[in-house]
């Protein structure tokens, strides 16, 4: 027997709502998300005005590193500028627990322009202690839209920068995007990327949608303890699914295998959440 053994009651409930989205995707007619322009970067745009959510995940590791949890728990509302999405977590990892508060904002900049910002603040070692980061997201011709921003982590004994961006391309029912990551701390300058694909089914709220990331260094979700990772690659699979017209459930699984300077190590973990329009 192996010393890692999956925890199959914690992962138990995701993994049932994604088993049973996924046997009911071939009943589920399609549209054409290219044609109704689904690549607009702020998820509460639209009607109704509000939204709130709670979301948990969990993930579980091969060696002696006790198991992390996740919750966290948002409020959004749109203004006629934009959304504004204010967010607390609350965190189990290395044994020690955390919180953190985070705001975020999508203004709108024009016809076709949006703009992502993020401030967040934590007193807890396992959190940056201060975060923030900028984005701009413009829609191109032919279905393509493109971003350009950064991530600022600053942690009691480290800062760590994060230039990242992306680029998109809607095809039918389908999106596909890369988006990679320049990093730049004390031990230097890395890079990593992921991969995106969706496919839609009715409307924007009902995707399945799979990621794949690879690369050195940190990434927006690093800890401290994380900053000295040399290599990282993920694998995900979720689902975002519209169960009554203001009720919105989601749900994923995903795989990392980190290598770092003495140690490697590798997880799985599951998610799911819902959320509630008004």
């Amino acid at each position: 027997m192996t010393s890692w053994q999956m925890p199959r009651r914690a992962l138990a409930l995701p993994a049932f709502w994604f088993a049973l989205t996924i046997s009911t995707i071939s009943t589920i007619p399609t549209i054409n998300v290219q044609a109704q322009s689904k690549n607009d970067p702020d998820p509460h745009r639209g009607a109704p005005l509000n939204a709130f959510s709670l979301d948990y995940e969990y993930e579980d590791f091969d060696r002696n590193v006790e198991s992390w949890q996740l919750l966290s728990a948002e409020l959004s509302h749109r203004f006629g500028f934009g959304s504004v999405i204010a967010r607390v977590n609350d965190a189990e990892r290395f044994g020690s627990h955390g919180d953190q508060i985070e705001l975020d904002a999508y203004p709108h900049l024009g016809k076709g322009t949006y703009a992502y910002l993020n401030v967040g603040h934590s007193n807890d070692g396992i959190f940056p202690k201060w975060r923030g980061g900028a984005e701009i997201y413009r829609n191109l011709p032919h279905s393509f839209e493109a971003s350009v921003g950064f991530r600022r982590l600053l942690f009691s004994s480290s800062d760590v920068t994060l230039y990242t961006g992306s680029v998109g391309k809607y095809k039918g029912n389908y999106w596909i995007s890369l988006r990679p990551y320049i990093s730049s701390d004390n031990s230097g300058t890395s890079a990593s990327g992921t991969i995106t694909l969706r496919r839609y089914y009715v409307d924007a709220d009902q995707y399945i949608g799979f990621d794949v990331g690879y690369g050195e260094g940190a990434a927006p979700d690093v800890t401290q303890q994380e900053i000295t990772r040399l290599r990282n690659w993920s694998a995900r699979v979720s689902t975002h699914w519209k169960v009554r017209p203001t009720v919105v459930l989601l749900g994923r699984i995903g795989y990392r295998d980190q290598e770092f300077q003495f140690a490697k190590r590798k997880s799985v973990y599951a998610g799911f959440g819902i959320e509630k329009r008004f």
